[in-house]
């Protein structure tokens, strides 16, 4: 019967982790990607990889549209340049919020602008 369960849950793992696997195999290979920008050499993250349905930075993964997840707000802070992405999953007592903030290269602002404009129109419907 622990054996069973073992494996049940083995499996289970497996499927999840195939399923982000998957989907940084999707981003890093480019499809549905909005923007990739690197960073200077001095800066924290080396490089982002921003898609439709996540966000590629600094070695994690965020995903908007697996397992549960959903995006619920983009927003550019023009001022302090980043990009904010929050995006909710399943919990026990509801929904967990997440916030993902990307930092802005220098002379990538109109393309920030339109990565958040792609984002803002699709929750829109447009």
């Amino acid at each position: 019967m622990l054996a069973g369960l073992a494996a049940l849950v083995s499996l289970v793992a497996a499927l999840i982790y195939r399923n982000r696997a998957l989907a940084l195999d999707s981003i890093l290979a480019g499809k549905d990607l909005l923007a990739h920008w690197k960073y200077a050499p001095a800066d924290k993250p080396g490089e982002v990889f921003i898609a439709r349905d996540g966000i590629y930075l600094n070695g994690q993964l965020h995903m908007f549209s697996r397992l549960g997840a959903r995006l619920e707000r983009a927003s550019y802070n023009e001022e302090e340049k980043f990009l904010s992405f929050t995006y909710s999953g399943p919990s026990r007592g509801g929904r967990y919020e997440y916030i993902v903030k990307v930092p802005v290269p220098t002379g990538q602002e109109d393309e920030a602008r339109r990565v958040i404009a792609s984002f803002q129109n699709a929750q829109a419907g447009t």
